[in-house]
């Protein structure tokens, strides 16, 4: 499910249209908090704008780099690997996004965000997994770390998931491992001490499997 939202200011200030304007609010959408930035890839924009090409998506965020509305920068990544993530340019959008969210421009355009946050971190879980249990530990984590006011980021949660993949493809230890995260407040996940067995006897943490390889919890 696509979270896109087009702004009045998009159109009538900075005069976009077709799947250039799409591709900006969708950069826009990860951007709105003055520190974050849009790290999605090619095939993410496609995925999400409906555009069918890698080409064609090169040459709207170059045509919109040369305009002057986002700004990319190149890094490495943990493998060391190149990356590159995009911005939108702050002064062009601060005075007309606000003037385009009428009444209480400044609470608006902070619930927009947190709303926009809100719907990428489900897309990105829901993405991660099909398992509605997982799923469910995984959003008490996000919620969690909101709590402990350590807010996980895109690129953390994004991060924070390959880690998970690493550590184990059951889904039910995968839970496991993210609901033992929220117990002890880490911020990351980590191999559980003594990893559940499918056999009748407990291990250290009180769990069995079930015939379709679940956790039964004691």
């Amino acid at each position: 499910m696509n979270y896109i939202t087009i702004l009045d200011f998009m159109v009538k200030d900075l005069h976009l249209k077709g799947n250039e304007l799409i591709v900006y609010a969708l950069i826009y959408g990860f951007c709105q908090d003055d520190t974050s930035s849009f790290y999605g890839s090619l095939s993410y924009i496609k995925e999400r704008t409906g555009i069918k090409t890698n080409h064609t998506v090169i040459e709207l965020l170059n045509s919109l780099k040369k305009k002057g509305l986002i700004t990319k920068t190149n890094f490495k990544d943990e493998d060391n690997e190149n990356r590159c993530s995009y911005r939108v340019v702050q002064k062009l959008y601060n005075g007309s996004a606000k003037n385009s969210l009428n009444g209480s421009a400044d609470n608006a355009l902070n619930n927009k965000t947190n709303i926009n946050k809100i719907n990428i971190y489900k897309d990105i879980i829901e993405t991660y997994t099909d398992d509605v249990e997982l799923r469910s530990s995984l959003y008490d984590f996000v919620e969690n770390r909101k709590q402990m006011h350590k807010p996980v980021t895109v690129l953390a949660l994004q991060r924070n998931l390959n880690k998970l993949s690493t550590l184990t493809t059951n889904n039910s230890i995968k839970k496991l491992i993210v609901d033992t995260s929220i117990e002890n407040g880490w911020s990351s996940f980590y191999p559980l001490r003594e990893q559940p067995t499918q056999s009748s006897d407990k291990s250290s943490y009180d769990v069995q499997f079930d015939e379709n390889g679940h956790v039964v919890y004691e």
